[in-house]
């Protein structure tokens, strides 16, 4: 902040001789006036930078549903964009919108203001082009939504709403989100953006676990980020296929009897749970939790299955634990899991059914060989398989899904993977049978039922052209 002229002036005054007043006394008129004006110029700064921070260009990042079924996606991402401004209950708020284009205002935010049962306390306006007045009961932190695809809207918040820490990646530092909380010791809520995610939490618990553990806020934001990009990659999306919209990271203090869950438009982290956000520590190396629930909003539809909702979103935990180096198939509990899996597969062909596998762990060693055989290229490209697939081509019922899987999954290892799938019980009818040999891509020989991460079998793509000899 710069010094004020005023106080400068003053000063010299101040240590000027009486006498001297006598010879410069014509000039004081003038340094007054300069003084005056100077301050006024001050003032007038100071309300442009408070009118700055109320003043918002929203993206048009396209509409949450539609991306969410052009990627299969059980769960649509967040819609907030968020202006790190609190709206008490029954306050009015005024807001500008410029242009000629409507847009979507949010009061509160899903799970922080009440349980995953209470979305209804969420207020959602839709918003004309000029001057908007809202107001929720229950208040809470005001977000705006830009459905469109491409440009920007222009809105600016001119009355109500009072300023709470907004830490953003690229703006602001560690010292001043410490200055933040200082300033806003009674906020409703602390708000961390970062280019993809976006996280709620209470100023208690972001002192508590993101202070408390030495965290950088900064560092924290690009971290969850990269885990995003992680799952990006496992969904096949480039970073321009991408949904933009944020991964939002939610403090929850009303769902009691859970822990951690996903739901539309977030994860959500009950009571202290929210230390595997905010604690970077324990995001890298213990952040399975988080993981998995962003899995869950990643998971595709047409080939999860009843028996699958806690099963393959771990393609996508067990894939950014092993990007941060934590080699997630050679611990212990991995190790005996392995053990298990070999155990089932070892028993007589009558005795298996893959749907009746009582360990969703278990269940994810045949998801997770596929990985181990066919590389990390196996996933995305099966992610893409199913997003080209017409609305009339998708699989509906669970049986047309369990059939689909093995045809596509066949499709993109470009191998015959029966031998595979009758391994571990998982049966193909007749139907699928032929089409799978119709393919007419090797029948699998190699025993990839038996990798593990520290002894993976690998098949060779031998549809492939070898490179050059040189």
């Amino acid at each position: 902040m710069k010094k004020s002229s005023r106080k400068r002036n003053q000063g010299i005054v101040i240590k000027t001789s009486i006498a001297g007043m006598l010879l410069i006394a014509p000039f004081i008129e003038d340094d007054l006036q300069i003084t005056r004006v100077a301050a006024e110029t001050k003032e007038q700064d100071t309300k442009n930078q408070v009118s700055a921070e109320r003043v918002f260009y929203i993206e048009g990042k396209g509409d949450i549903v539609q991306l969410r079924d052009i990627d299969r996606r059980q769960f649509q991402f967040s819609p907030y964009e968020p202006t790190g401004l609190y709206a008490n209950p029954g306050e009015k708020i005024v807001i500008q919108v410029e242009g000629t284009q409507d847009i979507q205002a949010f009061i509160g935010t899903f799970s922080y203001d009440g349980s995953w049962q209470q979305d209804s306390l969420i207020k959602s306006f839709t918003l004309q082009p000029g001057e908007n007045t809202i107001e929720s009961p229950t208040g809470g932190m005001i977000y705006f939504y830009n459905p469109r695809q491409g440009g920007k809207i222009q809105t600016e918040v001119k009355a109500g709403g009072v300023s709470t820490p907004y830490f953003e990646l690229g703006k602001h530092t560690k010292d001043d989100l410490v200055n933040m909380l200082d300033k806003y010791p009674n906020a409703h809520a602390v708000e961390l953006k970062g280019e993809r995610a976006l996280i709620t939490a209470s100023p208690d618990r972001v002192k508590k676990y993101l202070l408390g553990s030495n965290t950088d806020p900064e560092q924290l934001l690009k971290k969850i980020d990269e885990a995003i990009r992680i799952q990006d990659r496992v969904s096949g999306l480039s970073e321009k296929e991408a949904d933009k919209h944020y991964v939002h990271y939610v403090e929850d203090n009303h769902s009691l009897g859970y822990y951690m869950y996903a739901y539309p438009h977030r994860t959500a982290y009950v009571g202290d749970a929210i230390q595997y956000v905010l604690d970077i520590n324990k995001f890298t190396k213990e952040g399975w939790g988080p993981w998995h629930e962003a899995g869950h909003q990643r998971q595709q539809i047409p080939w999860r299955w009843e028996q699958l909702r806690e099963v393959t979103v771990n393609i996508y935990s067990m894939s950014v634990s092993r990007e941060f180096g934590n080699k997630p198939g050679s611990t212990a509990i991995a190790k005996k899991r392995y053990e298990q899996a070999f155990d089932y597969l070892n028993k007589p062909q009558s005795e298996k059914d893959y749907n009746q596998i009582n360990d969703v762990f278990v269940q994810l060693v045949m998801f997770w060989q596929l990985d181990l055989a066919f590389g990390g290229e196996f996933y995305p490209t099966l992610h893409r398989e199913y997003r080209s697939l017409s609305q009339a081509e998708l699989p509906k019922s669970d049986p047309e899904k369990i059939q689909a899987f093995m045809y596509h999954a066949s499709k993109v290892a470009k191998q015959n993977l029966l031998p595979f799938f009758d391994k571990w019980g998982l049966v193909a009818t007749n139907e699928t049978r032929t089409k799978i040999e119709e393919l007419r891509y090797p029948l699998l020989s190699a025993p990839i039922w038996e990798s593990t991460d520290e002894k993976p079998v690998k098949v060779k793509d031998d549809t492939a052209p070898d490179a050059p000899t040189v």
